[in-house]
């Protein structure tokens, strides 16, 4: 299917709903609705090479469609998703080709009493940033992004009041479309904090193991086999005022794989000022693994296709600065505007035009966005 064609189905289906979607429902849940996030983008990348990343290109990075049902209590959500996002999030394998794949497939319950149960295919609560573009300060994400799941496939349950709430989650893995004979088991544990108006915070643990075939925290190493891994991720966000909030993550992740303990952490903090229409946002990161062949959650084995990491260098750390303006063409649609730049404290860790190995990579980014 031609990506024009389906870029003309969504939007005759997203027209056809929107009368449904938009209805008055007297402050209760819509009982159907469609709704869609388009994101696409050009990047331009100082280390240009002939490879298959690190290259100047013109890339639909999401196309995702989502269908949800409604009942008092009660809902039944699933979104498809197309493009360079779904692909690497997603796919069966690292080199996959194929980029439309089910991103959230899901029944969730809710009582009268706190207590929530949903099992299915969902967005993973842990980590700081999210796998949609419209949700984020920034158009490219962290490396710290690339440590957590991006998906998880199981059961969670969670009970909460008006201040706090926690979660426990019980997947298989990280939720890829994996061998069913996986060995992929682990346990998370969710907490969401609102100490004061404005002002949240979330603690996240998870534990338990993950396969070479199934998003393996591996060395490389073509022996199959099993990662038991470990991952803590604090995220703390203040709105200081309508037009000014700031955020902090940390989020750590340590895996034992063929006796080997990889460990990688990242620490980011991020500025948002807000003017109407216009927006600018700052991340910095620093970030710290100890291989080079660490493979991020999900894979691929690179920063979510934004900066790969080949050399041969351990203990490395990465300092990353990423600089963000945001245009609103209206109340769903926005351009972007990046600037990254990153720099590595080994020679080897980035890849320049010529094949050699480099400690500096900027990317320079032109996106378009828009929710539908």
């Amino acid at each position: 299917m031609g990506i024009k064609k389906l870029i003309a189905i969504l939007a005759v289906l997203s027209f056809s709903f929107s009368a449904v979607a938009q209805d008055d429902m007297g402050g209760e849940k819509k009982p159907f609705s469609i709704y869609g996030d388009f994101a696409t983008s050009l990047q331009f990348y100082d280390n240009e090479t002939n490879g298959a990343a690190n290259h100047d290109d013109f890339g639909v990075n999401l196309i995702e469609i989502n269908l949800e049902k409604n009942w008092s209590k009660s809902k039944l959500h699933l979104s498809i998703g197309y493009g360079t996002t779904a692909q690497r999030v997603n796919g069966p394998n690292a080199t996959s080709l194929t980029t439309l794949n089910v991103m959230n497939g899901y029944y969730k319950m809710m009582s009268d009493y706190g207590l929530n149960f949903w099992i299915g295919k969902f967005e993973s609560p842990i980590g700081h940033e999210t796998y949609n573009q419209m949700d984020n300060s920034q158009f490219t994400r962290s490396y710290g992004f690339g440590l957590a799941p991006f998906f998880s496939t199981g059961l969670g349950v969670e009970y909460g009041a008006d201040m706090w709430k926690v979660g426990l989650i019980a997947s298989n893995g990280s939720g890829r479309d994996t061998d069913t004979a996986d060995e992929n088991k682990t346990l998370g544990l969710v907490v969401d904090l609102d100490p004061m108006e404005n002002f949240h915070i979330d603690v996240n643990y998870l534990t338990g193991r993950e396969d070479l075939d199934g998003a393996v925290d591996a060395t490389g190493v073509a022996t199959n086999g099993t990662a038991l891994i470990s991952l803590i991720d604090i995220s703390a966000s203040y709105m200081i005022n309508e037009m000014l909030d700031v955020a902090v993550n940390y989020i750590d992740r340590t895996a034992d794989f063929n006796n080997n303990d990889l460990k990688a952490n990242s620490i980011a903090g991020y500025v948002n000022a807000n003017f109407g229409m216009f927006g600018l946002g700052l991340r910095y990161e620093q970030f710290s693994f100890d291989s080079s062949a660490l493979y991020p959650y999900s894979r691929p084995n690179a920063n979510f296709g934004t900066v790969v990491i080949p050399g041969t260098a351990t203990e490395n750390s990465i300092s990353s600065i990423t600089l963000t303006g945001k245009a609103e063409i209206d109340q769903n649609a926005a351009v972007v505007l990046e600037y990254r730049m990153d720099s590595a404290d080994e020679n080897a860790t980035f890849t320049d035009s010529d094949g050699n190995g480099t400690d500096t990579n900027n990317v320079l980014t032109a996106g378009l966005m828009y929710r539908f």
